[in-house]
């Protein structure tokens, strides 16, 4: 298992049901999505790496730090958005470390686990940043 195909089993959550988030048209900001279109997107970062233990026979225990970012537009109900957003943590949490226990593939560790909400009065969303630690053996 390598960080991209983890990546790619996220993304696939985040579009599929029950979320269906749509991408976000770059993966390092929400600015260049249009603004039609940047209600209930995503965008997942490239994992950083926390610790790499060494193994065997071109074999590595890995644990990366991946962080899905949400968007969800506000018209100025910030009560909603903000438990939409809490929701969004609570489910995605969730899915994620369910995909990753039934495949046996990666697990959601509970240190380093953490999530905030950002907020620019300026704009017309509110980010989520989710951060999940990801254990996962890689073959070198």
């Amino acid at each position: 298992m390598t960080s991209d195909a983890i990546v790619d089993r996220v993304r696939s959550l985040c579009v599929g049901e029950p979320f269906g988030f749509t991408e976000a048209t770059a993966w390092h900001t929400f600015d260049l999505q249009p603004t039609t279109n940047i209600d209930k997107c995503f965008r997942i970062l490239p994992p950083n790496s926390q610790s790499v233990l060494g193994g065997f026979d071109f074999y590595e225990d890995r644990v990366d730090s991946m962080q899905i970012w949400v968007s969800r537009k506000h018209g100025n109900d910030w009560v909603g958005v903000r438990r939409a957003l809490l929701r969004d943590v609570h489910s995605l949490t969730s899915a994620v470390m369910r995909d990753g226990s039934d495949s046996g593939d990666y697990a959601v560790l509970d240190q380093g686990r953490g999530h905030s909400v950002l907020v620019d009065k300026g704009l017309e969303y509110v980010s989520l940043r989710l951060t999940l630690p990801i254990n996962y053996e890689i073959s070198l």
